[in-house]
């Protein structure tokens, strides 16, 4: 279910707005960024691990990767009830997560003998039902036409010059007094080569022109001063 927050803010007096791009980087880390700054922890690069929370990465199906994002115990348990082996969820080594996050290299091999065994839908379809945080890894292509069966529409479609048209993703930003334009549609390919081209002639001959002028202007000055002397 989509909310909608609409937010009335009134300004008396204009306020200077900035943001610093190396601040956002930063603030982005999120919880790797405090960790280091409450702990001075460095993280190391994990890949698409958690780096406090396991099971909570990719890991590999049948035909397929799935991302697991498993966040308590309760989650965990679910999850060993599906793949079906259910003493895992009691196992001092995982029962819990302070557990997982130490022993997660073997966590990650128990559930991926498991996961091996089936095509991803059926797990996604299994541990969605059974309240586990999981979703096939998607291509592009994938990821746009997810977004159209969840009612959403990710694209637009814009006319060209030569009547032609292209879709171009939406802009994710809705303002409700200044909504997004879509002004000019990309050309299409070698076309602005084609204009560079057409320009650069169009100023080769205008060099022509002026050269020719010139020359003229001077031939001009010759006459009079010839006309002069005599």
């Amino acid at each position: 279910m989509r909310q909608r927050h609409v937010v009335d803010v009134r300004v008396d007096q204009a306020a200077d707005a900035r943001v610093q791009r190396r601040y956002v980087l930063l603030a982005a880390l999120a919880n790797q960024a405090s960790a280091y700054t409450v702990a001075g922890h460095v993280a190391a690069r994990q890949g698409n691990r958690h780096p406090s929370i396991a099971p909570y990465e990719i890991v590999d199906t049948a035909d397929g990767q799935l991302a697991l994002a498993v966040g308590n115990d309760k989650q965990f348990a679910a999850l060993c009830a599906v793949l079906g082996c259910d003493e895992l969820a009691t196992d001092q080594q995982y029962a819990t997560n302070t557990a997982r996050v130490r022993h997660r290299d073997a966590l990650r091999t128990e559930i991926g003998e498991r996961l091996s065994t089936r095509p991803l839908a059926t797990w996604v379809e299994q541990l969605s039902a059974a309240g586990v945080p999981a979703g096939p890894v998607n291509d592009i292509a994938a990821a746009f036409s997810l977004a159209e069966r969840l009612g959403l529409n990710p694209t637009v479609e814009l006319q060209r010059e030569d009547g032609t048209t292209v879709r171009l993703p939406r802009n994710p930003i809705g303002l409700s007094a200044t909504p997004a334009t879509y002004r000019s549609a990309p050309p299409p390919l070698d076309d602005g080569c084609v204009r560079i081209r057409r320009a650069v002639g169009e100023v080769n001959e205008v060099r022509d022109v002026l050269r020719r002028c010139v020359s003229n202007s001077r031939r001009f000055d010759d006459v009079e001063l010839l006309h002069t002397d005599t």
